[in-house]
């Protein structure tokens, strides 16, 4: 016999379905520079930025510049729910939490699994995977323009690989790679 959920969540609000990999997917737009399409994802009120987030009222004029939207529903059972929603700062960061959810709907875990942000001459990117339910990676590339003459551009790319232990809904760090490197492209007309 199945269990119905109780409401907490409607499937309905969410444009992605269940997710084991977790990115920020960007385009470029010719008029406003990047697009994440957050026109097609379904706004977070007030009220229920204060349900599902768990967090201190804001003031109006703070919840318009740092919207949050549904992005996926992981689970929605009545012993457990788990969703993830964008966040936009308002700025140049926009970041995937993932939410998880007791039986009382009490907030168990929340963690940033997914992020892009690009300010002038540099730019960010993390993106995570669960390798199984036990264990996440997330990797997170900066890039910022290093030198750059009538010929070519160079960019500094900085890499941290990071390997969660996921246990009761929490991560923890198990380890952590760093790389660096220099790419020199030449530019385009």
């Amino acid at each position: 016999m199945r269990v119905q959920p109780d409401g907490f969540l409607d499937p309905a609000w969410f444009t992605v379905p269940r997710l084991d990999t977790f990115r920020v997917v960007y385009r470029t737009s010719d008029t406003s520079g990047f697009d994440l399409g957050t026109e097609k994802l379904v706004k977070l009120t007030a009220a229920q930025e204060q349900r599902y987030l768990q967090i201190r009222p804001r003031r109006p004029a703070e919840r318009q510049q740092a919207p949050y939207y549904f992005y996926s529903l992981q689970e929605n059972t009545p012993a457990r729910q788990e969703i993830t929603v964008l966040h936009d700062d308002g700025e140049y960061l926009f970041q995937l939490l993932r939410l998880v959810y007791d039986a009382r709907h009490q907030l168990i875990g929340q963690q940033e699994v997914a992020h892009f942000a690009a300010d002038g001459s540099e730019m960010s990117e993390a993106y995570g995977r669960f390798e199984t339910p036990a264990r996440f990676r997330i990797t997170a590339v900066q890039t910022s323009v290093g030198a750059e003459d009538s010929l070519s551009v160079t960019a500094n790319i900085d890499s941290t690989v990071t390997l969660y232990t996921v246990a009761h809904d929490k991560f923890q760090p198990a380890s952590q790679r760093k790389y660096q490197r220099t790419k020199i492209e030449p530019l385009q007309d």
